[in-house]
């Protein structure tokens, strides 16, 4: 599955994406400053 995370750098983003990861899912980061 694919899913887009806002604010995929910070506190919460980065615990998410990881968590969303491991689950198998491909994880789109949408980031102010890549």
């Amino acid at each position: 599955m694919r899913i887009v995370v806002t604010g995929a750098t910070g506190l919460v983003g980065t615990q998410l994406v990881a968590a969303l990861e491991q689950s198998g899912s491909q994880v789109i980061r949408a980031v102010r400053r890549p």
